[in-house]
């Protein structure tokens, strides 16, 4: 069976749109909060430009963040949170305290590194991995099924291993997004990327069909 994922192929667009997407995501409430749009406090009516600066800004940085999941090889649902809640957060709560002022833009720096981080992890593992198949031992069903797109849907797998540099096989835990009515069951054989320094660490092999 080849089972198809939700698998984008890396784009070198990937960490200029994420650098984009900090900026649009802090900028426009430091802006505000610093008095480019005039005198700016808990008691201030909202309007004008604040409210332009505020509502565009947020609009914008989740499109850039909603394009770049789609480009990223991992997602995470707290990054998402960061996105929809991180930019509210620096544009309505920075002007109560000036440590929240600090504190707000960091957090969404810190997601950034860690969104960058998690991609590099994966383009290091897709050149130096190790190709490998993994036969289904179990497929987990979740309490809720969520469907992402409209026609992903995530499961957990039980693996077993077995590496082509003939190391003994095991068994690991896999964490996907597969194509609605193309999940795997138990016995169907997926091609991985192992990383030679950490066992439990793989992804899919989409360059080549399963083994």
């Amino acid at each position: 069976m080849r089972v198809r994922f939700h698998h984008p192929m890396i784009d070198r667009k990937f960490y200029p749109l994420l650098v984009l997407w900090v900026l649009l995501a802090t900028v426009p409430g430091l802006y505000v909060t610093l008095g480019g749009a005039g005198h700016f406090g808990t008691d201030t009516e909202i309007g004008g430009t604040a409210l332009i600066a505020w509502i565009g800004g947020w609009l914008a940085q989740f499109a850039a963040f909603f394009w770049l999941m789609s480009l990223a090889r991992k997602q995470n649902m707290l990054w998402w949170f960061v996105s929809a809640g991180g930019t509210w957060a620096v544009d309505w709560v920075t002007p109560v305290s000036p440590i929240l002022l600090v504190a707000c833009p960091l957090a969404i720096v810190a997601t950034a590194v860690w969104i960058g981080v998690a991609q590099h992890e994966y383009e290091s593992l897709e050149e130096h991995g190790i190709r490998a198949g993994g036969v289904v031992l179990q497929v987990y069903q979740p309490m809720m099924n969520v469907v992402i797109n409209g026609v992903y849907i995530k499961r957990k797998l039980r693996l077993r291993v077995e590496r082509s540099d003939g190391a003994a096989p095991y068994e690991a835990f896999y964490n996907g997004l597969f194509m609605l009515g193309e999940i795997p069951s138990t016995g169907d054989r997926l091609p991985l990327l192992v990383d030679p320094a950490n066992p439990q660490h793989f992804q899919y092999d989409d360059t080549t069909g399963a083994a």
